[in-house]
């Protein structure tokens, strides 16, 4: 085995990582590659593997995730780039760096092994399933996720998809199997409990609107009722203003063309004009759409004093914007249940101000009709 290549390889992966790799690379650092490369010689010389092979998967071994120093998703093919290059520039054989290159090729999540070498390296790259750090190095590869490719997890998903990889994942050799075994059992067992106390912090955790079906039947027949009174209201409104048109484009001017001849209707016709007037101006107060900013505040998103779901809070904001200020209200909930009883006040709030001012048109309208009839009586009366 040329010893001198492998030194070469680690040497090179060495500055590789000081120079490229950033502090958030926490599972996928130098300490994982050496992880690797001690578990692939482990596992190769159990195998009796020939000095040959043995050099081919330390070499891989020590490649395998240099691609992270370029990207994230894909690193793989990344890898195999930077292994290639470097062994062509110290003249390795070409047959040798196809199988170094398949080998890397063979740690990618999906891909099934088709020889001994990649599944000795691909058992090795996962050797972590075994070790009593197994949660603890999910934790840095968590981080890795949330940081490197935005993705995030509850704390309960995230077990829950360490307990299905853990579940479904089988290592291709027996000499693996033998060094890993109980390692995954006692992992396993670990994740059933920590998932069982996460769903047992989630119940003790649960606001009184997600924790109780009778408290979110209450909100929606609420909010129902409160936009079925909205409609009502308005249609009282128009059609109040349509009586009091009428009055004052027919009735109105044929009063008004009797004045000359009929001066006692002066005083009758005047309080009917008013209340007409009085009439209409509280009825379009009623239907009148009250003051929208348009425009939300983040801070008082953040602390749940705004409703980024009504359309007045948000129509002056660009698309990004107010993508941003959804996502802050869906991931979490406190401010998701704050939006809710947002919305419940103030169609509340505008609701009550919407029927006073309906019940003065309509009180309006009643003590101003009938002040026109009495006055059209003593009116008659005194002319007579």
């Amino acid at each position: 085995m040329r010893n001198d290549i492998v030194q070469k390889s680690e040497a090179f992966i060495r500055q590789l990582f000081d120079e490229k790799l950033t502090d958030d690379f926490r599972f996928h650092d130098l300490a994982h590659t050496e992880s690797v490369v001690k578990y692939t010689a482990e596992i190769g010389n159990k195998k009796e593997v020939s000095e040959e092979g043995l050099e081919i998967l330390l070499v891989a071994a020590w490649f395998h995730d240099s691609g992270y120093t370029e990207r994230y998703a894909g690193h793989e093919f990344a890898s195999c780039r930077i292994a290639k290059n470097f062994l062509e520039e110290h003249q390795y054989p070409e047959s040798k760096i196809n199988n170094v290159i398949d080998c890397i090729e063979a740690t990618q999540p999906d891909y099934v092994p088709q020889n001994e070498l990649q599944e000795i390296l691909k058992d090795a790259d996962l050797n972590n399933l075994g070790l009593d750090s197994f949660y603890d190095l999910s934790i840095k590869l968590r981080h890795e996720w949330d940081v490197l490719c935005d993705t995030r997890y509850s704390d309960l998903e995230w077990l829950e998809n360490n307990f299905i990889f853990l579940s479904n994942h089988k290592y291709y050799t027996k000499q693996a199997r033998k060094m890993f075994k109980e390692g995954k059992k006692e992992n396993l067992k670990k994740m059933k409990t920590l998932i069982k106390m996460a769903k047992e912090n989630i119940v003790k955790e649960k606001t009184p609107i997600e924790g109780s079906k009778a408290t979110q039947m209450m909100f929606k027949t609420s909010l129902r009722n409160h936009i079925d009174l909205t409609g009502i209201a308005d249609n009282k409104a128009n059609m109040m203003l349509s009586i009091n048109a009428l009055i004052i484009t027919i009735a109105m001017p044929l009063l008004a063309s009797n004045l000359k001849e009929n001066k006692f209707l002066l005083i009758p016709t005047l309080i009917l004009l008013l209340t007409c007037i009085l009439s209409v101006i509280f009825a379009t107060l009623a239907t009148r759409p009250g003051k929208m900013l348009g425009n939300i505040n983040f801070e008082s998103l953040k602390k749940g004093n705004s409703n980024i779901f009504f359309f007045g809070n948000f129509y002056e904001m660009s698309l990004d914007k107010y993508r941003d200020a959804v996502d802050i209200v869906i991931k979490d909930e406190t401010i998701m249940e704050k939006s809710i009883v947002n919305d419940l006040y103030f169609l509340g709030r505008a609701l009550g101000t919407k029927y006073s001012q309906l019940r003065a048109c309509y009180l309006i309208f009643m003590v101003g009709m009938t002040a026109t009839v009495i006055a059209f009586m003593i009116s008659f009366l005194y002319s007579n």
